[in-house]
């Protein structure tokens, strides 16, 4: 996630959506007082410009948020307290302030839920995190979703100004960048990537049955962006 004071803008992260290289690009327009989040262990030597920075947060001792803080204290031993990586819009709001939110352009990235879904498979089957087939991990679904609606909508609307596809990240964030007046020409690093064989397209990981599921799935993105498979 970054918030620029500096351009008045902010960027929701996405999952799986080339979110830590946009956040490297991004990073080179920031000036000192903007809020970046940290990368992935392994991430932060493609970030241009300065490093992560002002993603600690404390709310005001009124704040509604502390009961839900308290709780997951007690939970996980530990509170969230911090801007982070892939927060919902619902959350950066009431942090940021409803002036600033209001006021700066808010942008997010999604991509086709097909493609997307090969690509969460590839790194979490090569992180370790889940050891099995194409075909069992989408039967997870829908419990485990990637879960990017809900990180640009509230309450099932959009809540961003912009909603640009990963099959077009170059070419709609130099939209995005036009927007907010900026007019050097960003350069994306490839970061977070090589997890997986792009030898085939996301086609033929699919059969009809493990098609629908995901369709069934991730509906409400295909519908808005009109995506295929």
């Amino acid at each position: 996630m970054i918030v620029s004071h500096k351009h008045k803008f902010i960027f929701l992260k996405t999952r799986k959506t080339a979110g830590t290289s946009t956040e490297c690009a991004l990073s080179e327009i920031c000036g000192p007082g903007d809020i970046a989040t940290p990368f992935e262990e392994g991430n932060e030597e493609f970030r241009q410009g300065l490093g992560p920075r002002n993603y600690h947060y404390r709310p005001p001792l009124w704040s509604s948020e502390w009961p839900n803080l308290i709780s997951r204290y007690i939970r996980n031993g530990k509170m969230p307290l911090d801007y982070y990586s892939h927060m919902h819009a619902w959350r950066a709001r009431k942090r940021l302030g409803r002036r600033i939110w209001n006021s700066y352009f808010k942008f997010a990235f999604e991509r086709n839920p097909w493609d997307r879904e090969v690509s969460w498979y590839s790194h979490q089957h090569a992180q370790g995190r889940f050891t099995g087939s194409f075909p069992e991990h989408i039967k997870r679904l829908p419990q485990h979703t990637v879960g990017n609606f809900e990180i640009y909508s509230f309450n099932g609307e959009l809540s961003v100004d912009f909603l640009g596809r990963y099959e077009n990240l170059q070419s709609d964030l130099a939209k995005v960048m036009d927007i907010v007046g900026v007019k050097d020409e960003l350069t994306l690093p490839r970061a977070n990537g090589g997890f997986r064989d792009n030898s085939h397209p996301y086609q033929h990981m699919y059969d009809s049955t493990s098609r629908d599921i995901v369709r069934n799935t991730y509906k409400r993105e295909i519908e808005l962006l009109d995506y295929s498979f």
